[in-house]
């Protein structure tokens, strides 16, 4: 797609999104008008409701009183012609099944809620017909203790043949706590021409409930008018609003479409120019130029222009200095590579005839780059002692190959002078470095003489590692701890000697510290616990066999991940 259909395309996708946010923002208004007003009028309802709810308590409650009295005094007419005609007869007015089932019968309101019941009381005052069969033969003096309100009442109607008022009631669990408190109404009459009395009560609670959910009915029912109504109210709204929006769009759409061609016409002429005459660049051909009459005099396309004229100059000249360059790199990368040769031959190699029945010896570097800092070396200083040595000079590259070659060269010629005490080709080969190391540069190195009669192993240490002693028994054993300086760091140092018995099938183990750092794609380290582990899994008599074993894991570990410091590890096992 050329530059004027983009240019286009792109304009036609703002004015799409526009109108997608401005639909979307009058639809989000829309809603939030619609909610709040559906709020107001929920919240108006509610508070009409509760309005409707107190008006409702305050004008039935003398209609539910005289309701009480009426039902009371209607049922204790009833009774009393039963119970006269029960007495005639001489039966127990508490075993007869007519009196205690109209006793028996609650008093419900709308879906079966009971909002209350009789009872029946003799002279005494203790309940004979009751629902509630727990509350049979309830005493005065219970009444007294417990309902003192409810007992008041029986005594004004004792007295005065009838009495009525609200009291608290209390509900007993079964740990014997109270667990709910309410109050009643309740009305005890004196049932004509007998000795007995009839109470009749009922549940506040109940029966508000029951009228609250009366009113909540209305309200469910005026909501869902209201909704309708919103609604419908809504819908209207909203289709004014997209109407609107559809012709908006399309008067705005068609001008866009004029403005955008016009406007991708003016900026994709000079441009659609520009590319021919860039595409005419090569290799070959760096030279720009273009006309006035290509770019139009548009600003923008005349600094591109210029910019590309500037730009083919440069890698004119860029050019010229690149392959002058990549003839330099050459040259050091064949310096390089031969000195890497040269250090590579420098190392020792175990040639036949340099072992004996008595040891076996082998040594290994791997590189981090072209240029070790590591070295290593052994070599006879009479018939019966060979000197072992391992270094880690700082840094990397040519200078640390360069310090390296120097510091090997030194220990050489001093161990093949001193052959009898390693500290003092340490201290003499110290002295040299650290004259005039300007360049602050230093090595840790490990001297060794092993007696191959004996086994005896004279020793000094230059700030490098310990070395490791692989016993019989599979153990390890470290010695010769680095608690002198660095060769290169004080010209005075002085250094000193040690030794060590190594005795038959016991390895003698020295390496650098780009083993232990050696890191795996996790980011963990090698560390000295896995070295030692590798040391005893890679036992072998072939003293090359152990040594590359040790290598390999290191590298199984590193995986991926590129090395970071050079790995170098020497090893010495006594055969006999």
């Amino acid at each position: 797609m050329n530059i004027k259909n983009k240019l286009i395309l792109s304009h036609i996708l703002l004015i799409l999104i526009f109108v997608i946010f401005w639909i979307s923002y009058s639809f989000i208004g829309y809603k939030e008008f619609q909610e709040k007003t559906q709020l107001l009028a929920y919240n108006s309802l509610k508070e009409y409701s509760n309005k409707l709810y107190k008006l409702t308590n305050k004008y039935t409650k003398p209609f539910t009183e005289d309701y009480i009295k009426l039902k009371t005094k209607f049922l204790a007419l009833k009774l009393s012609k039963l119970i006269i005609e029960i007495e005639k007869k001489g039966k127990s007015i508490e075993e007869n099944e007519e009196i205690n089932s109209l006793i028996s019968k609650l008093f419900y309101v709308g879906e079966n809620i009971v909002v209350g019941y009789s009872y029946l009381l003799n002279n005494k005052l203790q309940i004979i017909a009751s629902p509630n069969k727990s509350a049979l033969r309830t005493g005065k003096q219970t009444w007294k203790n417990k309902f003192p309100k409810l007992y008041n009442l029986m005594e004004r109607a004792k007295k005065n043949g009838v009495s009525h008022g609200y009291y608290k009631f209390y509900d007993i669990n079964n740990k014997g706590d109270i667990s709910t408190v309410g109050k009643k109404y309740g009305v005890i009459s004196k049932i004509p021409k007998t000795n007995y009395f009839l109470g009749t009560t009922i549940f506040l609670k109940n029966y508000n409930f029951s009228k609250k959910k009366q009113i909540k009915y209305y309200e469910m029912e005026a909501r869902k008018k209201a909704e309708k109504k919103f609604e419908f109210h809504s819908r209207s709204i909203l289709f004014d609003i997209h109407s609107k929006t559809v012709i908006i769009f399309t008067i705005i759409f068609i001008v866009f479409i004029f403005i955008s061609y016009w406007f991708a016409k003016t900026i994709s002429n000079p441009i659609q120019k520009l590319t021919e005459k860039v595409k005419g660049i090569n290799t070959e051909n760096l030279n720009f130029s273009m006309g006035r009459d290509e770019y139009y005099g548009t600003t923008e396309v005349k600094e591109l222009s210029t910019a590309f004229k500037f730009l083919g100059d440069e890698l004119m000249e860029y050019m010229d200095n690149f392959k002058q360059e990549v003839y330099q790199r050459k040259l050091i990368d064949r310096e390089l590579e031969v000195a890497r040769e040269i250090q590579e031959f420098s190392l020792p190699k175990v040639m036949p005839g340099f072992s004996k029945p008595e040891f076996d010896i082998y040594g290994t570097v791997n590189p981090a780059k072209k240029m070790a800092g590591d070295f290593y070396d052994f070599y006879y200083l009479t018939k019966t002692k060979i000197a072992v040595v391992i270094g880690d000079v700082s840094g990397k590259g040519i200078s640390a190959a360069y310090f390296m070659a120097k510091t090997q060269t030194l220990i050489k010629a001093f161990c093949l002078e001193e052959k009898n005490d390693p500290s003092h080709v340490l201290t003499k080969v110290n002295s040299i470095l650290s004259k005039d190391n300007k360049s602050y540069m230093f090595a840790t190195v490990f001297v060794g003489y092993y007696d191959i009669t004996t086994g005896i192993l004279t020793y000094a240490n230059a700030g490098h590692h310990a070395a490791l002693k692989l016993k019989q028994n599979n153990t390890i054993f470290e010695f010769g701890e680095q608690r002198r300086p660095a060769l290169g760091f004080f010209a005075d140092a002085i250094y000193e000697t040690k030794t060590e018995q190594l005795n038959q099938n016991e390895f003698f183990i020295l390496y650098t510290d780009g083993i232990c750092e050696a890191t795996n794609s996790e980011e963990e380290l090698y560390g000295k616990v896995r070295l030692l582990q590798s040391c005893t899994k890679n036992r072998n008599p072939n003293i090359k066999k152990m040594i590359s074993g040790i290598v390999k894991d290191t590298v199984v570990f590193e995986g991926e991940t590129s090395q970071s410091d050079d790995i170098t590890v020497i090893g010495l096992v006594r055969v006999i």
